[in-house]
């Protein structure tokens, strides 16, 4: 599922304002996994600290996060998005190294300039205008770092609740900020967005995010982060096999090459030590 992501929130920001798009699908979704949730007779009774970190995972994970994607897929082709937001772990091990909880080996340092070397070559080696530009490329790098930083925040909090209560909380605070993004850059009334429109939308709310969203907080929870981050392999060639279906994306060298660099640096480091995106 988080394989076609970005090839409907390219479809979707085609006809949607992306910050509007946004908040249309963290709102949808927000709703659904609140109903669900008093549905399962769950209430939202947090602690104020528990508030706190729902708040902050929703900002990094939501709307940071979310916010470059948009935008980078406005600028950048949907599969180069994907292939971007796959070097997370890659980040995540220069973070431990950054503060110091893992020790400076040479298989990570070697699978962390591989990583780099890969986007390199995704950016110099293309051709088309909506290709990878570097602008949009460090768009998504950008909310790769957002993520990141979300994903270690969260492992290290615990809250109560289920995963549906919690991402319901997560989806409706990033939906509010995105509005105000939206009202600052823009938007369009609703009746003025068509039905064809609302579908990346929609489809972006269950599937991507109730779905995909909840199960990927779940299984932080509940599996080594090793297992968890194996989806990460796959999301790349979904995405650059459907973006040259669905959007005439091209398929070409340096485009694969570096996907595969960057997929082998990704495996190479978490063969080594398992960091999850």
């Amino acid at each position: 599922m988080w394989g076609t992501s970005n090839l409907f929130t390219k479809i979707g920001v085609g006809g949607i304002p992306p910050m509007q798009f946004a908040c249309l699908r963290f709102f949808l979704a927000g709703v659904v996994l609140l109903t669900v949730a008093l549905l399962r007779g769950e209430r939202l009774s947090f602690s104020p600290e528990e508030w706190k970190s729902l708040l902050k995972i929703g900002l990094l994970m939501n709307f940071l996060t979310n916010g470059c994607v948009v935008i980078s897929n406005t600028l950048i082709d949907s599969s180069v998005v994907t292939v971007m937001m796959a070097t997370t772990p890659i980040f995540a091990a220069l973070f431990e190294l950054v503060v110091g909880k893992a020790a400076k080996r040479a298989k990570t340092l070697l699978g962390m300039a591989g990583g780099f070397i890969g986007i390199l070559i995704v950016v110099l080696c293309g051709s088309g205008k909506l290709y990878a530009n570097g602008k949009g490329v460090l768009v998504i790098l950008t909310g790769v770092l957002f993520w990141t930083t979300g994903t270690l925040y969260s492992k290290q909090k615990s809250i109560s609740g289920s995963v549906f209560s919690q991402t319901a909380v997560e989806a409706l605070f990033s939906s509010l900020l995105f509005f105000g993004a939206s009202r600052l850059t823009g938007s369009i009334p609703l009746s003025g967005i068509s039905a064809e429109a609302m579908i990346p939308v929609l489809y972006l709310a269950i599937f991507d995010s109730v779905i995909g969203f909840a199960s990927y907080i779940y299984l932080l929870k509940v599996m080594p982060a090793s297992k968890v981050c194996t989806y990460a392999y796959i999301n790349p060639v979904v995405a650059l096999i459907l973006g040259n279906l669905f959007l005439k994306e091209q398929l070409i060298p340096g485009k694969i090459l570096g996907m595969a660099i960057i997929i082998g640096s990704v495996i190479f480091i978490q063969r080594e030590r398992p960091v999850c995106q």
